[in-house]
């Protein structure tokens, strides 16, 4: 999408109609892009099909402006949340599973919408992937940052144990991942999957620190 999100014609709109317009074509792009109607996203959204067509043109316009939208809302609060005086990188990214989960209650209509698209097959999905993955590696850069090292034992290389915790954590969360479920079916293991962080957490700390 070559225009800014911030000087998109949609940010003319009214802000309770432009959120009920978004939320209305993000809600029905769950079903993949292929799937997904335009006459549904007009109808739910209580606009005219020549108002949608005004603002996006296509709707391959309206899904790359929810991909760039959506993951803007996430990355920008992301960033201005995490504490970055925290230097011990389970505590950190302890700390960051929990802001996600803040955010997710925040924004639901936009994790959902994030969430299945990334979880599907096809090009369209495979582009949000591309982007999803490109802020992941932006994430984790701000993860390493500053992270003291010198609370691991001297026999490992610091590096390496980074590397160990980072993608048993992540890989952990990515392994959750479920193109057929909600954002209220993620909430509703909430307790199991942030149980199962904590003695994941709890095993590399015995590991790899002093």
């Amino acid at each position: 999408m070559e225009e800014s999100i911030e000087t998109h014609k949609i940010m003319d709109m009214d802000e309770q109609k432009r959120e009920k317009l978004l939320n209305a074509a993000m809600a029905e792009f769950r079903n993949g892009f292929t799937k997904a109607s335009t006459d549904a996203i007009i109808r739910n959204a209580g606009i005219s099909k020549g108002l949608l067509y005004y603002y996006f043109g296509t709707k391959e316009n309206l899904y790359d402006f929810l991909l760039e939208y959506s993951l803007d809302v996430i990355m920008n609060e992301f960033h201005g949340l995490v504490n970055m005086n925290e230097s011990d990188l389970l505590e950190r990214m302890w700390q960051m599973l929990l802001l996600k989960m803040e955010l997710s209650y925040k924004h639901p209509a936009i994790f959902d919408f994030v969430g299945s698209a990334y979880a599907q097959a096809g090009a369209k999905q495979s582009a949000i992937a591309a982007r999803y993955l490109k802020e992941g590696v932006d994430a984790e850069g701000l993860l390493m940052r500053g992270i003291d090292t010198s609370l691991f034992k001297d026999a490992f290389d610091a590096d390496k144990v980074i590397n160990i915790i980072r993608w048993a954590i992540i890989g952990y969360s990515d392994s959750k991942i479920d193109a057929n479920k909600t954002l209220d079916d993620y909430r509703n293991e909430y307790e199991g999957y942030l149980q199962d962080i904590k003695e994941y957490i709890s095993i590399l700390r015995e590991a790899f620190y002093k």
